[in-house]
């Protein structure tokens, strides 16, 4: 099965959080939308707050329920209220959808997480990026 990490803002993930108790899934956005289109519906994410925020760890894992790269239906997404209010307005090239959020029991360092490449994570990713399953 697919797998990648991804970064998210801090302040977007605890909205999003907090809209994940009404909705199923939450739209964030990226410019990625060449990697994103390579991973399938269901695939694992393992998500870290944005380098300047946080310690080196994922701290939570996610399902990827797709991407919205059509822009009638980003602004339907943002609009029926699937983008964490703090995200609204932002232009993205597309969004990527994630539901199923779950805290880890354990944060996993970044050093422990092999990339597709078969290297593994030395500093903190700029950006999505596929991983070994």
């Amino acid at each position: 099965m697919d797998s990648f990490i991804a970064p998210i803002p801090k302040i977007h993930f605890d909205a999003g959080q907090s809209l994940l108790n009404e909705k199923d899934w939450i739209a964030l956005g990226t410019d990625a939308w060449e990697l994103m289109k390579e991973f399938e519906v269901g695939a694992n994410v393992l998500i870290y707050v944005s380098h300047d925020q946080a310690d080196p760890v994922f701290t939570h894992r996610a399902e990827f329920f797709g991407l919205i790269d059509n822009p009638v239906d980003m602004k339907k997404a943002e609009v029926e209220g699937y983008r964490p209010n703090t995200a609204v307005g932002e232009p993205w090239v597309c969004y990527w959808r994630i539901g199923k959020v779950e805290k880890l029991v354990e944060p996993i360092p970044f050093g422990s997480v092999q990339l597709k490449s078969g290297r593994y994570l030395t500093s903190y990713p700029r950006g999505p990026m596929a991983t070994k399953s």
